[in-house]
C-alpha cells in the first residue's frame, strides 16, 4: 500500500495535467488564431468553454464518484481529457476544437471535484492543511509550466506537438493513478 504522501504526489501530477491542459489554449493563442483563422473572442470562447461542463457536473460529481468509485471515476475523467485533446489534434475544424474542449472539460471537472475529496479522505487532523495546500498548488504549477513550455513547443514543432505534449502529461497522470491508487474498500478511501 503506497503512503498517503505518495498518493498526494500522484494526485498533484494528475491535477497539474488538468491545469496544463486548461492553459494550453492560452499559451499558444497566437498560433491557434493563425491556424484556425480565429479572433481573440473565439480564443476566449475556446478557453472558457473548458469549464462549461462544470455548470452541470459540479454538484453530481460526488455522487458519480460514490456510485462508480473514486479510482474508476478519476481514470474515466483522465480518459475524457485525453479523448478531448486527441480530438483537437485530429482536426483544425472549429466545431471539432469546441467538441474537444467540452469533452476534456467534462473530464477535468470530474477530476477536480473527486481529487479534492480524495485528499480529504487520505489526510486528517493537522496533516490535511499541509496536504490540501500542496494539492491546491498543483493548479498554478500546471498553468505555469504550460505557459513556459507550450509556446516553445508550438514555435519549434507546431501545434500538433503541443496537443501531443498535453496528451502525454495526461497519460502520465493516468498511468500513475492506475498504478498507485488502491481500490476503495467499502466505498471509502480512509486507511489511516
Amino acid at each position: 500500500m503506497p503512503s498517503r504522501w505518495t498518493i498526494l504526489a500522484v494526485l498533484f501530477v494528475a491535477r497539474a495535467a488538468f491545469a496544463f491542459q486548461f492553459g494550453s489554449v492560452g499559451a499558444v493563442a497566437p498560433q491557434l488564431r493563425q491556424s484556425l483563422g480565429a479572433s481573440l473572442a473565439d480564443i476566449g470562447i475556446l478557453i472558457g468553454i473548458y469549464f462549461a461542463p462544470g455548470v452541470l457536473l459540479a454538484f453530481p460529481a460526488g455522487t458519480i464518484g460514490h456510485r462508480h468509485g473514486d479510482k474508476a471515476t478519476v481514470l474515466a475523467a483522465l480518459l475524457a481529457m485525453l479523448t478531448g485533446e486527441l480530438l483537437m489534434t485530429s482536426s483544425a475544424s472549429w466545431s471539432v476544437q469546441i467538441a474537444g474542449r467540452l469533452i476534456a472539460g467534462t473530464g477535468g471537472i470530474l477530476l477536480s471535484v473527486l481529487m479534492t475529496k480524495m485528499v480529504a479522505d487520505w489526510f486528517a487532523g493537522r496533516e490535511i492543511a499541509t496536504a490540501m495546500a500542496i494539492f491546491v498548488n498543483s493548479w498554478p504549477v500546471g498553468i505555469a509550466i504550460s505557459l513556459m513550455l507550450l509556446p516553445w513547443i508550438g514555435a519549434r514543432f507546431g501545434l500538433p506537438a503541443v496537443n501531443l505534449a498535453v496528451a502525454g502529461w495526461i497519460m502520465i497522470g493516468f498511468g500513475l493513478m492506475a498504478f498507485f491508487l488502491p481500490r476503495a474498500r467499502g466505498g471509502c478511501l480512509r486507511w489511516w
